[in-house]
């Protein structure tokens, strides 16, 4: 049987040859759809190792942001505890200077106090500045500021205190520093309350 007996059976070569192109046609278009699949799916697997990766790396980083904001946050917040054990070292003490101004050797003792506790004020603000809000930085500055004008309203030199006397002739300049004090340090203890829970609520979002 040739050739032509073939196609004449089946139907004509029109016919056939539209079958096997047919035919053909199926089995490129399943091997172009296999290869394809399988560059999506190397593709995919690719993708996924890279996003796994910076998944990965970003977390770590996250990680370190997380742990130096907590760290940076614990030392502002130690530093405002300072501050305001310093502030309140000081409030008492104006008005002990009134209170002994009777007695030469109370009111020598009080004024030391005084000069100790402003002194101890300056230090702390100078080791916390750079880790703390400027505006409570800048009023607890003014605090410090108004009881070191009072402080010297007691003092004749470093080491001398004001006879008797002078210090009662100062006392109304004195009381005017006092207040002046009494209202920075309101102030800041404000700010501080502030500032504070701004940084609670940030911590805990």
């Amino acid at each position: 049987m040739n050739i032509d007996t073939l196609l004449l059976i089946f139907g004509g070569q029109t016919v056939v040859l539209g079958a096997l192109f047919a035919y053909l046609g199926t089995i490129w278009i399943n091997r172009i759809k296999t290869n394809e699949v399988s560059q999506s799916n190397r593709l995919l697997a690719k993708l996924q190792s890279e996003l796994k990766k910076n998944l990965s790396r970003l977390s770590d980083r996250n990680e370190s942001v997380v742990h130096t904001h907590k760290y940076l946050v614990e030392v502002e917040y130690n530093h405002y505890q300072k501050i305001w054990d310093a502030l309140t070292r000081v409030s008492p003490l104006f008005d002990s200077v009134e209170k002994n101004l009777t007695n030469e050797d109370d009111i020598s003792v009080t004024a030391t106090e005084l000069h100790e506790a402003r002194v101890a004020l300056g230090n702390t603000l100078s080791s916390a500045y750079p880790f703390i809000n400027k505006a409570i930085y800048d009023m607890a500055y003014l605090a410090l500021a108004y009881s070191t004008k009072a402080s010297a309203c007691l003092w004749s030199s470093d080491t001398t205190i004001k006879p008797q006397n002078e210090i009662v002739e100062e006392l109304s300049q004195f009381k005017l520093y006092a207040e002046k004090f009494y209202a920075y340090n309101r102030n800041t203890g404000d700010g501080i309350h502030t500032r504070t829970a701004a940084m609670v609520s940030f911590h805990d979002q």
